[in-house]
């Protein structure tokens, strides 16, 4: 009590330092950054990134990260002596859901001019029909994706827009009760400061087309323990979906290996620089085939139990599941897409970070592909977006 109240003291007395932090909670390790923007560049002033300890339980992560959200927070306010003006975290898959759902609505009086208390009327009863969908998560944010009369989608009412049938596409990000506990308090522990909390699947398909100058593409984010994908359509979210199975699925596989799983992840590592131990390689490679064999598989699986129309022949991959030559091999390989793309020649682009971050951006460097998500979470804030804290 005492600690929120001193921090709610110290915030009112201080002046805003455009001082932001964005924190990318991923499948197995928390990623931070704490950058200043100054005029048009953005300065870089921290990087830190920690690993979660071996935990049996989803539920003990979220503590873990619970207590790392406040002491690295607390961290950087004593180290500084400053509090940043803004803090966005990003949840991975396993943490925050994120789903699309569709209300449709039949109009008595097909020429009655629509309006936007009607509309507003609508958009309410769908995230009323998401909140009832799982009583086991808390809808923790939402927002209409696109909004159709009669199959024609529509912007504003500031034409005449009548119809006999309204249909509301619906984003939701959705979190676990007991997850949602752990986090929703957050912003008053910290004395009132600006926590907000996004999914890092809904932060990368909106930051990523901007810096990529596209609006139509295959995002496919290959983490720890998921695959995250999503495809954009002309700037609307199409798709989203998530298999579960990533870079740790390897890891696992190649514990026959070694005694300890952090042993045979740096096996892995090695693997995927091309420095393991020449005596392991063969084995190693097997392992890492079946593993991509079977990534192949769910991705397949997904897309075709779920996909319902043609998609971009645009194809962006990141994350440090696809480090693994034999990932990429597999993502390299054209038939992977040929009933889901528009042509036969797919374009497969492997995204690192330091390739698009803005040139305005100074200081330390993010350079990985598993960086990427800290990119467009600085992107998203920068944007300044309102997000539900």
């Amino acid at each position: 009590m005492f600690f929120s109240q001193f921090l709610r003291s110290w915030r009112r007395g201080a002046k805003p330092s455009d001082l932001r932090l964005v924190i990318d909670i991923g499948s197995l390790s928390i990623k931070t950054v704490l950058y200043r923007k100054k005029g048009d560049t953005v300065e870089i002033i921290r990087r830190l990134a920690s690993r979660f300890p071996q935990r049996k339980d989803a539920l003990g992560a979220v503590s873990f990260i619970n207590q790392y959200l406040r002491e690295t927070i607390f961290g950087f306010i004593k180290e500084l002596r400053v509090m940043p003006d803004q803090v966005l975290v990003g949840f991975s898959s396993d943490f925050i859901l994120s789903a699309v759902d569709t209300l449709r609505v039949e109009r008595p009086n097909r020429n009655k001019r629509i309006s936007e208390d009607e509309l507003v009327m609508l958009y309410k009863k769908g995230v009323e029909a998401l909140m009832k969908k799982d009583e086991k998560y808390v809808l923790v944010d939402s927002f209409p994706l696109v909004i159709t009369v009669d199959g024609y989608e529509i912007f504003d009412t500031k034409e005449a827009v009548r119809g006999s049938e309204i249909e509301i596409k619906t984003f939701g990000l959705f979190m676990a009760h007991e997850y949602w506990e752990q986090f929703r308090h957050l912003h008053k522990i910290l004395g009132g400061l600006n926590v907000k909390y996004i999914s890092n699947q809904l932060v990368n398909a909106l930051s990523l087309p901007k810096l990529l100058g596209v609006d139509t593409g295959f995002f496919i984010d290959i983490g720890g323990m998921a695959t995250e994908i999503t495809f954009l359509d002309r700037g609307k979210i199409a798709f989203i979906d998530r298999i579960h199975y990533g870079g740790d699925s390897a890891t696992q596989e190649l514990l026959a290996m070694r005694n300890g799983y952090m042993e045979a992840e740096t096996l892995k590592r090695q693997y995927s620089d091309g420095i393991a131990p020449e005596m392991l390689r063969g084995r190693i490679g097997d392992a890492c085939k079946k593993v991509a064999a079977e990534w192949r598989a769910k991705f397949l699986g997904s897309l075709s139990a779920n996909f319902g129309f043609i998609a971009s022949d645009k194809i962006f991959v990141f994350g440090g599941g696809a480090a693994l030559p034999e990932m990429r091999a597999e993502l390299m390989d054209q038939s992977l897409f040929k009933d889901f793309a528009f042509s036969d020649n797919v374009s497969v682009v492997f995204l690192e970070a330091e390739k698009i971050t803005p040139p305005e951006f100074s200081g330390e460097k993010l350079t990985s592909s598993s960086e990427i998500t800290l990119v467009s979470l600085m992107i998203h804030s920068l944007a300044g977006a309102t997000l539900h804290r």
